[in-house]
């Protein structure tokens, strides 16, 4: 009995990866479209945060 316990445990674990697997992947496009709005919107924000250049600023530190 304890082998059918874990016979079935294995079994549930494989097909819980399974279904996440496949959830993934049905989903692939949206996931990859909001990843790479992200991505513009972080870029936008560096933009607009550092728009000096900042080798001007130490240029003329003696070290």
């Amino acid at each position: 009995m304890k082998a059918a316990n874990v016979i079935f445990k294995i079994a549930s674990i494989v097909l819980a990866i399974g279904a996440a697997v496949c959830l993934i992947l049905a989903n692939l496009e949206r996931i990859s479209d909001g990843l790479l709005s992200l991505r513009e919107q972080l870029a936008t924000k560096r933009k607009s945060c550092c728009s000096c250049d900042e080798a001007d600023e130490y240029e003329d530190w003696d070290f």
